[in-house]
């Protein structure tokens, strides 16, 4: 089974200025802005994306939220199969759902949390729509 790193996802509350800081400071550019149920913003060049901004109070969290949530984003061919060894290891899967593709997130023994998506076998984990 594949497992890899997707994208280093930086959690924001003033997005537009987060995006614009990261897009300037590393050259990059915006591969994709998506609107809707989970907004988010993916920056990089050569169609690699590097870093996803999120929204902050599209994750459920308020504005007293501490600043400065980074998180990893891994890549699977089968993350039920990933969440079970997570589990048997110690770790805790803090949500596993379905919208287009199925992702979630779990946390390791020591409280590291990352998010987790699953790919296709075949399929390219830089070009996930």
């Amino acid at each position: 089974m594949k497992t890899g790193i997707l994208t280093i996802v930086i959690i924001a509350q003033d997005v537009k200025r987060m995006v614009n800081w990261y897009k300037d400071t590393f050259n990059l550019s915006i591969l994709r802005n998506t609107k809707g149920g989970f907004p988010f913003v993916e920056l990089g060049s050569d169609n690699n994306v590097l870093f996803t901004i999120v929204y902050a109070e599209r994750m459920g969290l308020s504005k007293n939220h501490k600043k400065g949530g980074i998180i990893v984003e891994l890549y699977t061919e089968d993350i039920k199969s990933l969440f079970e060894r997570i589990e048997k290891k110690g770790g805790h899967i803090n949500f596993l759902k379905e919208e287009k593709h199925l992702f979630g997130s779990f946390t390791d023994p020591e409280g590291n949390q990352m998010w987790v998506i699953e790919i296709a076998k075949k399929t390219d984990s830089k070009k996930i729509q």
